[in-house]
């Protein structure tokens, strides 16, 4: 069994993650946004979060170096928003999906946090891009879940005592 296989993947699958769109404004001042599930808090002093980018993904190149940008975490009901930014092709965000933050960034309508960062290190790793950012702002609610993704589909929370 090769360690780069489809069993490795599956095995990855087993760690439960939230899912986030990563969102900026292009250079023609369009709104872009990207599904990941690689979010990760890394430093509190400074504060730091994390997320990576497949090199040979199509987005690489517009989402690899993106200077400043958005992560919204997203609620249990937006599945469909998740789905359409996951797919290849046209990441060009809908007006009614987003708001803009006090410091210009696109935010995703409805989702449970937000953080607005600027782009700190970029690090290669294997196939992937590790991209750290500097977090210059957050916003959270608690009015909502969120949306997990485990073993390749959603799911939902379910507290035990």
């Amino acid at each position: 069994m090769s360690i780069g296989d489809r069993g490795f993947r599956n095995a990855l699958g087993n760690f439960a993650t939230g899912v986030c769109i990563v969102s900026f404004f292009n250079d023609d001042n369009r709104a872009i946004g990207m599904t990941i599930n690689s979010f990760t808090s890394v430093s509190l002093d400074p504060s730091i979060v994390s997320w990576s980018i497949k090199k040979e993904s199509q987005c690489y190149d517009v989402f690899a170096q993106l200077g400043q940008y958005s992560i919204s975490v997203l609620s249990k009901n937006q599945v469909e928003i998740s789905n359409r930014y996951a797919k290849p092709g046209d990441h060009v965000m809908m007006d009614h999906e987003y708001y803009i933050s006090a410091s210009g960034l696109p935010i995703v309508r409805n989702s449970i946090a937000q953080f607005e960062c600027e782009e700190w290190k970029t690090i290669p790793a294997g196939d992937h891009d590790i991209i750290f950012g500097r977090v210059l702002d957050f916003q959270c609610t608690e009015d909502d879940e969120p949306l997990i993704f485990y073993k390749g589909g959603y799911r939902g929370l379910a507290y035990t005592a």
